[in-house]
């Protein structure tokens, strides 16, 4: 891209509110891709939500919590991709639930700590 080329694209945006447009589609399409990013994500988790509610290692109040919590992630999403005005307020409905991932945390990191107590003194 040589000088003139830039020169061009500088000109064709040359007002002020135009680059503000600009600015602000961007920002939304940022906004949007970042949506569908944590549909999938969503989406790519619910096998581990399932497992965790299914294995007797974790308590299953916990799985059964990331799973309520998984539709939370969800619901907020599409809220945000369909209807964007209404995604605050979706977000408040929700709530506490998305903090069940901190609670896998800190279940997840005692029961290793146990498992591993139990391990050394079985030798």
């Amino acid at each position: 891209m040589d000088e003139s080329d830039a020169s061009d694209i500088s000109d064709a945006i040359d007002d002020k509110p135009q680059r503000h447009a600009f600015a602000r589609l961007f920002l939304d399409l940022h906004h949007q891709l970042e949506l569908a990013m944590r549909i999938l994500w969503d989406l790519e988790l619910i096998p581990f939500r399932l497992l965790v509610y299914k294995s007797r290692f974790l308590p299953r109040i916990l799985g059964l919590w990331l799973i309520v919590a998984c539709f939370a992630y969800l619901a907020v999403s599409f809220t945000g991709l369909l209807f964007s005005d209404y995604e605050d307020r979706g977000a408040n409905i929700t709530g506490l639930l998305p903090l069940a991932e901190n609670g896998l945390q800190l279940v997840s990191d005692d029961a290793v700590c146990r498992s591993e107590y139990v391990g050394s003194a079985r030798l």
